[in-house]
């Protein structure tokens, strides 16, 4: 018997996968369409797949407002309904409706009533058999029925066969790669309070941090949708500093452009300390190498950096972008969020503007140090304790024009001053804005050309890029998530200049984020949005506290404490220091008790299957990679704790010597074996944020060392395999 209304449950329902998160609004894809009713919350009147009372007592439709057609979109399949195993990531859907209060929106169209045709009536029931459990009533008529993944009717009145395509309608969203053909599309509509489970993340805000973490989002499988308020990216300089291993986490997102770099200290360059007059009291170096396998920092401009990111988030499955919307609502349920975002041009709300209502598991707010999700979840900045203002200057100099120092903090106390490398070729200036100072007057060209003079910069040599003044403040929220609701980047902390850690920071939240929520979204038990805000809260708090101390001693403005700071300075400079590498992990999802745990794991160099490259290259480090010391054997693991470990993505990497087995990971330049004499151990894991969870002094360790893992994740129990990556999928449909 063809499937129909009569025909058993289980021929109904689809099972064992979850419903795909949806986007209402004034766009549309093919897919199911729905209707809202002019009410606060615009719920669905087909939530349960039948009509709400109104307002007379009757269950029917409102006067002047009837259904949109319900239907599946096309899938591959028997009958057009088969679930698609592709393992592409899963975006929001973007469908049509009534905006809230009833704005204009073309309404949906009218709806025929379903004819009584043979093949749709109920069986008869079979004598001493039991009754139908469905029966061939109306769409109108099931408001009684259980929210759940069923079959519904196509437009040609045939189940079991999807419409035939139609080209979209004006002002209709075309589906985005990745989209058709996955394993979560389902037909139950995501219910805020029903037991609808979704994969995707609404992240708000689309600059570098909510770039990159959607981009790291998709590599795990997990899609997402950005909603940024700004139509296109800023096109001016903000960030210029770059750490190593901000670089490593971009290059896993799939960034690979070198020429937009600048190495600090390539050429032998320093970053001095002076006093006003010009005498150097410190040295501090940046090396070219570390535990990234990277150097040590480097310099780029932000808005290259940014625009290089919104091509890979354009050319990458499974993310997409709303542009030119501001999130103004959010409604948490036991199983997902709703984000309520409405037309914005940048600087206000536009009047009369469309809404979007956005479904998804998670709500990750990466929206700046004003940021709206951060207000809405009722999560506050602790009180500022260091708040200065700075006239920022970036200059393009000519070519043949030298502006030295190369790196400098001039400590006059009439006006500090910072110089440093803003990217390639670039240079930036920080003037502090003293007390006597025109606030009004100061940000102009004259204002700049006239404090950048002293420095040999003229518009005879030089262009300028852009100027503006800063509040440089220094906050941290005590809390970063609330629910399914996340804060990531300056949304959760605000940190001065001063050692070039602010935009590391948001970079190491997304990397810290991405693989929590990617296991989450995989039905992970532990609460791993806690360990994110313990562990990040706290090294933003010790970056924080020492970026505050170099704040106040840079802005020093008393001409005798000055003095004294700078005799101090002087009889600590007779050597060379090396500038800060790192802050380690102090607690959060990491070993208890293990001395390796929270510092970086190792990148260098390794020879595998006859090819060199850096350890993410010859490894998957989308998931966690347990390395064993140089000349030690594979570990002794039992066939379940294998399948586990293999399920979350981890792998071995066994590592041999320079002349090795092609089948080992070569130590081409010894390093590996001078990191495991250093910490002790013979195996150590290393999470996906390159972080070491732990290490085990001997080989037996490793069976309870992945043990902990599992455990500490909440996967100990059985989830779904790490899907393979889009990004190489890509590449092998584009060979």
């Amino acid at each position: 018997m063809a499937p129909g209304r009569g025909a058993p449950r289980r021929a109904l329902r689809r099972r064992g996968r979850a419903a795909a998160p949806s986007v209402q609004g004034d766009e549309a894809r093919p897919g199911l369409d729905v209707h809202l009713r002019p009410r606060r919350d615009a719920r669905l009147l087909h939530r349960r797949h039948g009509l709400r009372r109104h307002r007379d007592g009757r269950r029917g439709r409102p006067p002047g407002r009837v259904p949109a057609p319900r239907r599946r979109a096309p899938q591959p399949g028997a009958r057009g309904q088969g679930a698609a195993r592709a393992a592409a990531a899963q975006p929001a859907h973007v469908e049509p409706g009534h905006g809230h209060g009833g704005r204009d929106v073309p309404a949906a169209p009218r709806r025929r009533r379903l004819p009584h045709r043979a093949g749709l009536r109920a069986p008869r029931r079979p004598p001493g058999g039991p009754a139908p459990r469905h029966r061939p009533r109306g769409l109108l008529h099931r408001a009684r029925r259980a929210p759940g993944a069923a079959l519904l009717l196509h437009g040609d009145r045939r189940v079991g066969r999807p419409p035939a395509p139609a080209r979209p309608a004006a002002g209709r969203l075309r589906p985005v790669a990745g989209d058709a053909g996955t394993a979560q599309r389902h037909l139950r509509r995501p219910d805020l309070h029903g037991p609808a489970r979704m994969s995707a993340v609404a992240i708000v805000g689309a600059g570098p941090v909510g770039q990159t973490l959607a981009l790291l989002l998709a590599r795990y499988g997990v899609g997402s949708v950005l909603v940024e308020r700004w139509g296109a990216p800023y096109p001016l300089p903000r960030a210029v500093a770059l750490a190593h291993e901000s670089l490593r986490t971009l290059r896993l997102a799939g960034f690979d452009r070198p020429d937009l770099l600048e190495p600090w200290g390539l050429d032998g360059q320093e970053f001095v300390f002076q006093d006003a007059a010009g005498e150097v009291l410190l040295r501090t170096s940046f090396a070219q190498e570390s535990e990234s396998g990277h150097a040590q920092m480097y310099a780029f401009s932000q808005p290259l950096l940014e625009a290089e990111l919104a091509d890979l988030v354009s050319r990458t499955p499974g993310i997409e972008v709303r542009r030119g919307y501001s999130v103004c609502g959010i409604e948490q349920g036991p199983d997902g969020v709703r984000l309520t975002a409405r037309e914005h041009d940048g600087m206000d709300f536009v009047p009369d503007g469309r809404e979007l209502a956005i479904d998804a598991a998670y709500a990750v707010g990466c929206d700046g140090a004003n940021s709206t999700v951060r207000d809405l979840l009722g999560l506050p900045l602790d009180a500022d304790d260091f708040q200065r203002r700075w006239f920022v200057v970036d200059v393009d100099p000519r070519p043949g024009t030298v502006v030295r120092p190369y790196a400098a903090q001039h400590l006059d106390p009439s006006r500090p001053t910072t110089l440093i490398a803003g990217g390639p070729g670039r240079r930036r200036f920080e003037f502090m804005v003293m007390p006597g100072d025109d606030a009004d007057a100061m940000d102009t060209d004259e204002t700049a050309w006239r404090l950048l003079e002293p420095w040999g910069v003229h518009p005879g040599n030089a262009d300028l890029v852009r100027h503006a003044l800063y509040s440089f403040a220094a906050r941290v929220a005590p809390r970063w998530h609330r629910g399914r609701g996340v804060l990531a980047g300056d949304a959760a902390h605000q940190m001065p200049p001063f050692l070039g850690q602010g935009f590391n920071s948001g970079i190491r939240d997304a990397a810290g984020l991405a693989w929590r929520l990617a296991l989450l979204a995989r039905g992970a038990t532990a609460d791993l949005l806690a360990g994110y805000t313990v562990e990040r809260h706290g090294q933003v708090r010790e970056i924080l506290t020492e970026t505050v101390a170099a704040g106040r001693l840079i802005c020093e403005t008393d001409p005798d404490l000055a003095r004294r700071r700078d005799e101090r300075m002087r009889r600590r400079g007779a050597e060379v220091r090396p500038g800060k590498a790192g802050w380690p992990l102090r607690c959060g999802t990491l070993r208890s008790g293990d001395p390796a745990a929270g510092t970086l794991g190792l990148q260098a160099r390794v020879r595998h299957a006859g090819r060199t490259a850096l350890l993410d290259a010859a490894t998957d480090p989308r998931g966690p990679v347990l390395l064993i010391a140089p000349g030690l054997p594979s570990p002794d693991l039992p066939a379940a704790l294998r399948a586990r470990w293999a399920a979350v993505g981890g792998t071995v990497a066994r590592l041999g010597p320079a002349d090795g087995a092609p089948h080992l990971f070569a130590d081409v330049d010894g390093d590996y074996g001078r990191w495991f004499a250093r910490l002790g151990a013979a195996a150590v894991l290393v999470r996906p944020d390159f972080y070491v969870f732990g290490s085990g002094a001997r080989l037996a360790d490793v069976p309870r060392l992945l043990g902990d893992f599992l455990a500490a994740t909440g996967t100990d129990t059985a989830v779904p395999p790490l899907p393979p990556d889009p990004r190489e999928q890509q590449d092998a449909v584009n060979s």
